[in-house]
C-alpha cells in the first residue's frame, strides 16, 4: 500500500513560482500604458470643484515657481552690482586720491593767481588778503 503525502512540499512551491517568473515576462509595457492612462482615469473620478481646485493648486505653483526665478535673478543682479560697485572703488581708490591732491594743488594755484592778477604783487596780495 503506497502512503500519499498529503503534506506541503516546499520544493513544488519553489519550482511553481520559478516557472512562473519564467512565463511571466516583462510587463513594461502594460505598466507605461497604466501611467499613461492614469491621468484620465483620475480626471474620470474627480467631482468638477476637484478638477478645478487642482488646476488652481498646479497654477499657483507655478507662479510660486515664477517669484522664486526672479527673486533669484534679483539676487544675482543685485550681487553683481554690489561686487561691480566694490570692484570699481578698490580699482579706482588710488585714482581718485591723486586726482583729489592734484585739484588741491590746483585750487591753490588759480587762487594765487587771482590774487596776483588783483594786486599785481603776489607778496602784496597775500599781505593785503590775511586777516
Amino acid at each position: 500500500m503506497a502512503t500519499v503525502s498529503t503534506g506541503y512540499d516546499i520544493m513544488d512551491r519553489a519550482g511553481l513560482q520559478a516557472w512562473l517568473r519564467e512565463q511571466a515576462g516583462d510587463n513594461g509595457s502594460r505598466r507605461h500604458r497604466l501611467l499613461r492612462n492614469l491621468p484620465r482615469a483620475v480626471a474620470a473620478e474627480l467631482t468638477p470643484r476637484q478638477r478645478q481646485m487642482i488646476a488652481l493648486q498646479s497654477r499657483s505653483q507655478q507662479a510660486q515657481e515664477q517669484y522664486r526665478q526672479a527673486q533669484e535673478s534679483l539676487r544675482n543682479v543685485s550681487a553683481f552690482r554690489h561686487e561691480w560697485k566694490n570692484h570699481i572703488a578698490v580699482r579706482f581708490r588710488s585714482f581718485y586720491i591723486i586726482t583729489g591732491n592734484i585739484l588741491v594743488r590746483l585750487d591753490a594755484g588759480f587762487y594765487q593767481l587771482h590774487l596776483l592778477a588783483l594786486c599785481g604783487n603776489l607778496i602784496f596780495a597775500q599781505i593785503c588778503h590775511t586777516k
